[in-house]
């Protein structure tokens, strides 16, 4: 399949897409899980998949003996804007500017019209 990853809302719900394809089922939120220093997306998605996928991961890095790259691996959860979720795909390190907006409280979640 081919085509990037893209999220849109509907309904005040979140789909995401490759290319045209629908893929899983929309969502309130969505879960980003990234190295916090290179802002490379590692998984995204659903957090009622993402966010375990992340403890899971951090926990074998630490057994592997990785304990700095497990403290890299942050997952973000919440209503991130679809504008900033998808420049996370088409840009570079995006991500980690979207982190850093977060933990500063200056990310504008995507509002909701309920």
């Amino acid at each position: 399949m081919s085509g990037e990853f893209s999220y849109r809302l509907r309904n005040d719900l979140y789909e995401l897409y490759q290319g045209e394809k629908l893929l899983g089922q929309p969502m309130l939120a969505v879960s980003l899980a990234l190295d916090e220093v290179s802002g490379a997306v590692l998984q995204h998605g659903s957090p009622e998949l993402v966010e375990p996928w992340g403890m899971d991961r951090r926990a074998k890095l630490r057994a592997d003996k990785n304990s700095a790259e497990a403290e890299r691996l942050v997952v973000l959860t919440g209503r991130i804007p679809v504008v900033e979720l998808n420049r996370c795909f088409t840009q570079p390190g995006h991500a980690a500017e979207v982190l850093a907006r977060a933990r500063a409280g200056t990310l504008e979640p995507e509002p909701t019209n309920s």
